[in-house]
């Protein structure tokens, strides 16, 4: 009791200050806004998941505690007391921690407690419920995060006033290391507590704590470590290196490096922040939540399970009278067996850049995006193939994703058009192949490596030609080769590390086909199709850009013949390897010049791709990606 009483008189000044910033937010909430009127959506943004306006912050505040949480006792003399009382120092260490982690609890308690309240005084009859999931997750994931920060600063203490400097170092390295490794993010904590929703429901963000916490775990070791004798040392070389002229010398130097790598941190973090341009909403999204104003219901039918808007419910209800009838034509295609269970069909939700998506044994679709129920159940029928992929394949196909994408894509689209198409869709995919082999820009070699690929092409090319090569596929060895396909990859004997050309040269011996044969087909097919849209074709335009810099900014001003019916796009990317939400979408100025902040693109080189977007459809005729050299 003594030491508790001890830890917690040093830590008045924080409870204090804690409690101010939450009062500082009740005070906002009933004085700022119309408590009794507020969306979940606004609460979750501003109070439960408000992204780095709320974590930055936070981290400041907790550094700024746990950076002398520890070393304070050496250096004000008072750890030979603490040495001569009949406690140990783990004793005092896990005592000092966990007192921290209370005080800074009271954060996200006092910001729950908020949104509670506003949630139930804004509940309306369209959705009675109360959201204790996306609230309750929203709290456990800030706790999370603030023990990340305090373990990182009880590790970087023992540093004293280097340890802001290291902390300034150490984001300049997570920000170089993410450039070229892009799964690093796993350990930014700012993104534990940004939201992601599948329909009304929270996401856990499992990679992120998997990576996050037994990180976090580690650090408290180490600081466990330095301050049960480890970090004496370090103490006494410090108080020597500070009784030293050079040694002042050093400190302020670091302290000058610190102010002013800060400040370009910040700057640098700002003019990466989405929210803080004034750009168009293609250029530039910010990934907030917004919740539904809607309840959902629950339906099943033999072969689904489904979750959808109670306020489409009539909708929900034509897709779901004739999903069986999908699935059924699905499976006999490939001729699988139905075990494996319900496919859970997840229809709340909006699905960024495409009409579906299907995991191992779940599907999501926007019910609200279309109002013709033909064209959804073509959509359930093109997500129900990836699953029935996944299952037959054994995801094979999804492991080796680079090499097998466009045969899965290709097989779905396949199956949506011929299943349950309309000829004008396959129309207007077939033209996009079609245009692309009379310019002879398909290359097989870069179908079975997505990488590749990506490098030159618009990756959404892998939907009308992987169409067109299962097409052939079919044609030449019948409706039973992509099923036996799917089959020979799951087979236990096949070779290990297979990619590429000889992933699928194996895999069609295995099968009894011939690749060679099967590619001839694929190419004969393409030029017929040339042969019947070369009028459409020959008619299109080939766009050029020319680069412009100033003002801060690279432009590309589009060089083309206008086509009416025709509009002109084009976006930009840092590198030939960017991922797809990487690519910066940029509207065309008053003069149709596509302009785009030049501080995004800091690289020594950038890309760009411009194309031709019909309007009406949205089928787009892309040029292939130019890299240009950065001369600004």
């Amino acid at each position: 009791m003594p030491l508790l009483r001890k830890e917690l008189r040093a830590l008045i000044p924080f409870i204090g200050l804690v409690f101010f910033i939450c009062a500082i937010s009740v005070a906002d909430e009933m004085i700022d806004h119309w408590p009794d009127m507020r969306p979940l959506s606004l609460t979750i943004n501003t109070l439960v998941a408000p992204g780095p306006g709320y974590s930055v912050p936070l981290f400041l505040l907790v550094f700024a505690l746990g950076s002398g949480l520890l070393v304070r006792e050496q250096d004000e003399g008072t750890i030979e007391f603490i040495d001569s009382l009949p406690v140990s120092r783990s004793r005092v260490f896990w005592t000092k921690f966990l007192l921290a982690s209370l005080v800074f609890c009271l954060i996200p308690i006092s910001n729950l407690a908020i949104a509670v309240a506003l949630h139930g005084l804004s509940r309306t009859s369209i959705d009675p419920s109360f959201h204790w999931q996306a609230l309750l997750i929203s709290f456990f994931l800030a706790v999370c995060q603030s023990t990340f920060f305090l373990a990182l600063a009880l590790l970087l203490s023992f540093l004293r006033r280097f340890s802001w400097l290291m902390v300034v170092l150490l984001v300049w390295a997570y920000l170089l290391v993410e450039r070229f490794h892009p799964g690093v993010a796993v350990f930014n904590p700012l993104a534990l507590t940004m939201p992601h929703f599948a329909g009304q429901h929270w996401i856990l963000p499992t990679d992120l704590l998997k990576a996050q916490m037994p990180l976090a775990a580690v650090m408290l070791i180490g600081a466990w470590f330095l301050f049960a004798g480890a970090g004496d040392r370090i103490g006494q070389a410090y108080r020597k290196l500070s009784l030293s002229r050079a040694g002042l010398a050093v400190m302020a130097g670091a302290a000058v490096l610190t102010v002013v790598l800060g400040f370009v941190t910040a700057y640098y973090l700002i003019r990466q922040d989405p929210a803080s341009a004034d750009e168009s909403a293609d250029s530039r999204k910010v990934a907030r939540a917004v919740y539904a104003s809607w309840t959902t219901a629950h339906a099943s039918s033999t072969y689904y399970s489904f979750v959808y808007p109670a306020n489409l419910s009539d909708r929900a209800r034509a897709v779901i009278a004739h999903a069986d009838e999908v699935h059924e034509k699905v499976r006999t295609f490939l001729g699988a067996s139905a075990e494996g269970g319900r496919i859970a069909v997840d229809m709340t939700g909006s699905v960024p850049r495409h009409a579906g998506v299907a995991y191992w044994n779940t599907i999501r679709l926007d019910l609200a995006a279309f109002d013709d129920v033909d064209l959804l159940l073509g959509i359930l029928g093109h997500e129900t193939v990836h699953v029935y992929v996944n299952r037959l394949s054994d995801s094979r196909v999804e492991n080796a994703f680079d090499s097998t994408r466009f045969f899965n894509e290709g097989l779905a689209t396949y199956l949506e058009y011929r299943l349950f198409g309309s000829s004008e869709r396959v129309r207007q995919s077939r033209s996009v192949a079609a245009v692309m082999r009379q310019r002879r820009e398909v290359e097989f070699r870069e179908l079975v490596n997505n990488g590749l690929l990506r490098r030159n092409r618009d990756l959404n090319v892998v939907y009308p030609l992987g169409e067109v090569f299962v097409a052939a596929l079919v044609d030449r060895f019948g409706d039973d080769a992509p099923g036996t396909l799917l089959r020979t990859l799951a087979r236990k004997e096949r070779p290990s590390g297979l990619q590429g050309m000889e992933l699928w040269r194996d895999t069609f011996q295995a099968a009894g086909f011939s690749l060679e044969v099967a590619i001839d087909a694929f190419f004969s097919r393409l030029d017929v199709l040339a042969n019947e849209y070369r009028a459409f074709a020959s008619s299109l335009p080939r766009p050029r850009g020319a680069v412009h810099y100033e003002f801060g900014e690279i432009g590309v001003e589009p060089q083309w013949a206008p086509m009416e019916g025709w509009d002109i796009v084009c976006r930009f990317r840092q590198s030939a390897d960017s991922e797809e939400r990487e690519y910066l979408n940029s509207a065309s100025d008053d003069f149709g010049v596509f302009r785009v902040d030049s501080a995004l693109l800091p690289g020594a080189t950038f890309w760009f791709q411009i194309g031709i977007r019909e309007l009406g459809t949205g089928r787009t005729i892309w040029e292939p990606w130019r890299e240009i050299r950065n001369t600004r």
